[in-house]
C-alpha cells in the first residue's frame, strides 16, 4: 500500500469506529426517550380526561404533544421486524387519546406498549447494582428537594412558581403507575415541557437508580406480612398499579415496600 493510502487509513479507521460506536448507541438513546414519553403518559394521562372528556387542557395538550415526539422517535428507531407493530401500536395510542377514552385503559396500552418496545431494542430496565434508598436520600437532598420539597410534597422554595409546579412525589395514585426505571430514567432525561431538568450529566446510573428507590419510599406504607418476595427486575421494571390489576392489593402493598427497600443479594 503506498504511503498516502496507508496515512488515509489511519486516519479513517479510528474514525469510521467512532462514527459505528456513535451509530450503535443511538437507537439505545432514542428507545429509552421512547419508553420516558411513553411511561409519563400512562402516568399523567388519566388525570387528564373524565367520562369522555377533557378536564385538564393544558396537561391533555401536552400528553398530545409527546404522542408526536413518540411517532417521531419510533419511525426513526433502526428497522427491526417488531418496528412496523410499533408504529401502528403508536398510531393506535393516538387514536384513543384524541378519542379521550378512559385513562386507565389508555394507560394500560401505553404500558403494553413500553414492554414491547423495551424488548425489541433491548433496553435493560434493571439496576446493574442493587438500589439503596440510604444512598438516594443525601442525592434527593442536593439535587431534587429544591423543587420537589424534603418531603416530596412538590414545595420546594425554587418550585414556588413554577408552570407546570413541581409533581408531588407523595401522590400515590400517580406514583402506583410508575415504575422505579420510569423515575430513573425521568431523573436522567428531564421532563420535557417543565422545568425538569436532566441529570444524566451529573448523576451516574447506581445514583439515579439510588434517587429512584427514595422516591419510591414516599408512596410505601409498612407491611406486618409481606405477601411475597419480588426480584429486581420486577421491581425495577412493574408499577404497583400493574401488580394490583394483577394479585391484588395486599400484593401491590408488598410491592411498593419492597422496591422502596429492594432486598440486598
Amino acid at each position: 500500500m503506498p504511503l498516502r493510502s496507508r496515512f488515509l487509513a489511519w486516519l479513517l479507521i479510528p474514525l469510521l469506529a467512532l462514527c459505528s460506536g456513535v451509530t450503535l448507541a443511538d437507537p439505545v438513546e432514542g428507545a429509552a426517550q421512547a419508553l420516558h414519553l411513553l411511561d409519563y403518559l400512562g402516568a399523567d394521562y388519566p388525570a387528564t380526561v373524565a367520562d369522555g372528556k377533557v378536564v385538564n387542557s393544558a396537561e391533555y395538550q401536552q400528553q398530545v404533544d409527546n404522542l408526536a415526539a413518540l411517532q417521531s422517535l419510533v419511525v426513526a428507531l433502526p428497522q427491526r421486524a417488531e418496528r412496523a407493530d410499533l408504529e401502528r401500536a403508536v398510531t393506535q395510542l393516538k387514536s384513543a387519546v384524541a378519542g379521550r377514552q378512559d385513562g386507565v385503559q389508555v394507560a394500560h396500552q401505553a404500558r403494553q406498549l413500553s414492554a414491547k418496545l423495551a424488548l425489541a431494542y433491548e433496553v435493560s430496565q434493571a439496576p446493574a447494582i442493587t438500589p439503596d434508598p440510604a444512598r438516594g436520600a443525601p442525592l434527593y437532598a442536593q439535587h431534587c428537594s429544591v423543587c420537589h420539597g424534603d418531603s416530596g410534597a412538590g414545595d420546594g422554595p425554587a418550585g414556588i412558581g413554577l408552570e407546570p409546579p413541581p409533581s408531588n412525589l407523595r401522590d400515590t395514585a400517580r406514583l402506583d403507575r410508575l415504575s422505579l426505571y420510569d423515575l430513573y430514567n425521568a431523573t436522567g432525561l428531564g421532563i420535557a415541557g417543565t422545568d425538569m431538568p436532566a441529570f444524566a450529566d451529573q448523576l451516574d446510573d447506581r445514583q439515579r437508580w439510588d434517587i429512584a428507590t427514595y422516591i419510591a419510599s414516599f408512596s410505601a406504607q409498612p407491611v406486618a406480612n409481606p405477601a411475597k418476595t419480588f426480584n429486581i427486575a420486577d421491581l425495577a421494571r412493574q408499577t404497583p398499579a400493574e401488580v394490583q390489576a394483577a394479585e391484588g392489593a395486599d400484593a401491590s402493598a408488598t410491592f411498593r415496600v419492597q422496591r422502596a427497600q429492594p432486598p440486598q443479594v
